[in-house]
C-alpha cells in the first residue's frame, strides 16, 4: 500500500513538487482568512473565554508555551492529520472510489472530527461551529486534491501546516489580545 512517501508505486518519497504553489496559496489564504476574522473581532467572546480556558488547561497560557504549542500543532500535529486523513483515509477510499467522492468522504470526515472539537470548545452546536466545520471540510478537499497531484504528502502538509499557523495567529490574538 501507497501512504505516499515510500519509493514504491508512489514514486519519490513523500511525492513531487506539483501543485506546491497552489497549496502554499490556499495555507497561507485559509491562514490569513482566521487571523483576519479574529483581527476583525466578530469571533463569539465565549470562544476566546473557552479558548483562554483550554490553553490554561494546557498549561500554554504564558506567550512562550502558547508559542510552542503552536508550533507543535502547525508543524507536528497538521502531519499526523496529513498521515491519517489524506494519506490513510483518503488513499484506502481512493483505491475502491472516485476521487470526486473519496476526496468527499474523507473532508466530511476530517470535518465531523473538528466539529465535535468545536461544539466542546463552544458548549453546544451553533452557527460559527457549523461555519468552521465547513471551512475544515473545504481544506480537507483541497489537500486531498493536492494529496492527488503531489502523489504525496508534502504539499498538503506544507498547506495544511501554513493554514494552522494562522488559526494559531488568530488564537493569539483571543488568548492574548491584539
Amino acid at each position: 500500500m501507497c501512504l505516499g512517501w515510500d519509493s514504491g508505486p508512489c514514486g519519490r518519497p513523500f511525492g513531487q513538487w506539483r501543485g506546491a504553489a497552489a497549496g502554499v496559496a490556499f495555507g497561507a489564504a485559509a491562514g490569513g482568512l482566521a487571523f483576519a476574522v479574529a483581527a476583525l473581532g466578530v469571533l463569539p467572546e465565549a470562544l476566546g473565554d473557552a479558548l483562554r480556558a483550554k490553553v490554561t488547561a494546557f498549561g500554554a497560557a504564558t506567550p512562550a508555551r502558547y508559542a510552542a504549542l503552536a508550533v507543535f500543532y502547525t508543524v507536528g500535529h497538521s502531519f499526523l492529520e496529513e498521515y491519517y486523513w489524506r494519506g490513510f483515509v483518503h488513499v484506502r477510499l481512493r483505491a475502491r472510489l472516485s476521487a470526486s467522492v473519496a476526496t468527499a468522504v474523507s473532508s466530511l470526515a476530517f470535518a465531523s472530527h473538528h466539529f465535535v472539537i468545536v461544539i466542546a470548545l463552544l458548549g453546544g452546536v451553533t452557527a460559527w461551529a457549523i461555519a468552521l466545520a465547513g471551512a475544515v471540510a473545504l481544506g480537507g478537499a483541497a489537500w486531498a486534491r493536492l494529496r492527488e497531484r503531489s502523489g504525496g504528502l508534502r504539499v498538503p502538509w506544507l498547506s495544511h501546516a501554513l493554514a494552522d499557523a494562522g488559526v494559531f495567529a488568530a488564537g493569539w490574538l483571543l488568548v492574548f489580545g491584539g
